[in-house]
């Protein structure tokens, strides 16, 4: 099988996937020590396709309530971190030094250890320590697994009662996964990126996460250079920038439209002053609630660049800089 196959594959799985991860992840919070549900914070530790569940898990627990979660992309845990914060070490590899050595370093300061993996080192340790463990089935790539990944942290933080996402919107956001039109509306949108060059990927603040990985997609899925922004945030800066790009071609802005915005005004200006750059795709997410606009959202950017990839006649599976730099990292 192909590149473009292989993680096509993965994607339109995402509703099983979601389902069985909810089922382990469930499972494990269940028969876990009573302790792991005593804490103040929780510290995400991972880099990549991994690591942005984190940024996810942060922004529901914002949204819906529940424990303060800090999202941590080095190799060092935060300081502060001690016997009353859960460290959750994500890691789909299970080999991605970063992440081992922050949960190495949380452990050691007494944190209470959770991780999200497959096998490798990091399934080792977590066994050798007697961490709490979701392990998440192989796949082609972290980004196309992301259904297992993500899933297995919701599941887990909602099981010791960490986070607040109602039952019903995890069902719903699985429903959301399995549209059926999904991979036509991907096919259609990577047609009109065809050729760009720069991506300006647009949210309103409660979809930042969702802007993050796309521009994460666009890179390693399509070869393509793309900068997340969000309103209100690049209202007070980023729109400045905007005037050193007015006169390149291959620009375009992707926007994600949602009507569950607080300020909707906000992201309707940042979206006017990007179009000054480069042609305006926006893409309406009819989902009502966050969770369901997220994983919709999500499913779709993957869906998107593996097409672009295809029409660009580029390997979505080929990451060869970040494999070098992969091996720069073991070397520390």
């Amino acid at each position: 099988m192909s590149g473009f196959e292989q993680l096509r594959d993965a994607y339109l799985s995402w509703p099983s996937l979601a389902r069985d991860a909810l089922a382990e992840s469930g499972r494990v919070a269940r028969e876990a020590p009573g302790a792991y549900s005593c804490v103040d914070e929780i510290v995400s530790c991972g880099v990549g396709g991994s690591g942005v569940v984190g940024e996810y898990i942060a922004k529901l627990s914002e949204y819906y309530g529940g424990v303060p979660v800090t999202v941590a992309r080095g190799m060092v845990a935060p300081r502060r971190v001690g016997r009353r914060t859960l460290v959750l070490g994500v890691s789909f590899s299970g080999a991605t030094v970063e992440t081992i050595r922050c949960v190495e370093s949380a452990a050691a300061h007494g944190a209470k250890i959770a991780v999200v993996t497959g096998k490798g080192p990091l399934f080792e340790r977590a066994r050798a320590n007697g961490w709490l463990t979701v392990t998440v089935p192989q796949g082609p790539a972290a980004r196309s697994m992301f259904a297992s990944l993500f899933y297995s942290a919701l599941g887990l933080l909602t099981g010791l009662g960490l986070l607040s996402v109602p039952g019903s919107e995890i069902d719903q956001s699985i429903t959301a996964l399995a549209d059926v039109g999904i991979e036509d509306k991907a096919k259609a949108l990577a047609e009109k990126l065809q050729g760009k060059r720069l991506i300006l990927v647009a949210s309103g603040y409660a979809l930042s996460p969702l802007s993050l990985r796309t521009a994460q997609e666009l890179a390693e899925n399509s070869k393509k250079t793309a900068i997340p922004v969000y309103a209100p945030e690049a209202l007070h800066n980023f729109i400045e920038g905007v005037r050193s790009i007015e006169a390149l071609e291959g620009v375009a802005v992707l926007a994600y439209k949602w009507p569950g915005y607080t300020g909707k005004a906000l992201y309707e200006h940042l979206v006017k002053v990007l179009a000054q750059a480069g042609e305006t795709l926006e893409v309406e997410i009819a989902q009502a609630g966050l969770l369901q606009a997220l994983a919709w959202g999500t499913l779709l950017a993957g869906l998107t660049t593996i097409h672009l990839a295809r029409l660009e006649g580029v390997d979505p599976l080929e990451i060869p800089r970040i494999k070098e730099a992969r091996r720069v990292a073991a070397q520390l």
